[in-house]
């Protein structure tokens, strides 16, 4: 038993549903075997399904006790003091030490949570080039002339209606998924007419 008890731990709900499948006898003793380990740190000794669930359980409330300690640790630690964040004194200092090697960290791993912030920053629009569109175009297939859809939204300030365009690549999905108006608008390759949107 660990001298470091403790005065609570966490129970999930998938502990409940295996140990609901055990029969009524052998619940009360799993239950037990886990207040006692999380609490307690006491190893049990239990047979049977009881000792399968329980070694389905153990890691999750080891990794849970492992947390704990370092909490324990870090209050700890932080009682000791420090400089606040922004303080000069808790910037990085030079290395003093020239003797020893310095820790050269050659990370290649890609940062995911930049990337998702990044992923949902729009950049600010810039109308694309003619070269740009007729290859968009040609990659998908459109049936769209790029000279006719810049000079189209060049003389419009690339707006759509009242809004600045964010997109130009949705503009040209959007202008050939439209149904063919009869007005004076532009109009692609094979002479159909397109309606501004």
């Amino acid at each position: 038993m660990d001298t470091m008890g403790r005065d609570s731990f966490v129970f999930y709900r998938s502990f409940q549903t295996a140990i609901n499948r055990l029969p009524e006898s052998g619940q009360l003793e799993i239950y037990r075997a886990i207040a006692l380990y999380g609490l307690n740190r006491e190893e049990p000794d239990l047979d049977g399904y009881p000792a399968a669930i329980f070694d389905i359980v153990r890691p999750q409330l080891d990794a849970n006790f492992k947390r704990y300690e370092n909490g324990c640790k870090g209050a700890e630690y932080g009682r000791l003091g420090g400089a606040p964040k922004g303080n000069q004194n808790a910037r990085k200092q030079p290395q003093i030490n020239p003797e020893t090697t310095p820790n050269v960290n050659d990370n290649v791993n890609v940062n995911d949570n930049e990337e998702r912030i990044n992923a949902g920053k729009r950049r600010a629009f810039s109308p694309p080039s003619l070269s740009e569109v007729r290859l968009f175009i040609s990659e998908k297939g459109y049936p769209i002339d790029a000279q006719q859809f810049i000079d189209f939204y060049e003389a419009k300030g690339w707006m759509i209606g009242k809004n600045k365009m964010k997109d130009w690549r949705a503009a040209i999905r959007t202008w050939t998924h439209r149904p063919i108006q009869n007005s004076n608008n532009a109009t692609n390759e094979t002479g159909q007419r397109i309606k501004d949107l």
